[in-house]
């Protein structure tokens, strides 16, 4: 697994999290961290198409059949 940067580390933590680390802490959770953005990472990869479409939407589907004829 890859070492991210503690300033790289830093700036997300404010971006996504709007925390203002300080560097002891942010080398506790450092190791946490990359392994959620790890996991992440990984499943942003897989290649669920094949398993099912992303969306299957019909509006009609809401009406008993024959409710909506017309």
């Amino acid at each position: 697994m890859a070492r991210i940067a503690p300033e790289a580390l830093a700036a997300l933590c404010a971006e996504v999290f709007g925390l203002d680390i300080d560097r002891e802490r942010l080398e506790v959770l450092a190791p946490q961290l990359e392994v959620v953005l790890a996991e992440i990472k990984r499943s942003r990869e897989l290649d669920l198409s094949a398993v099912s479409p992303a969306v299957v939407f019909d509006p009609l589907c809401v009406y008993p059949p024959g409710e909506n004829d017309g």
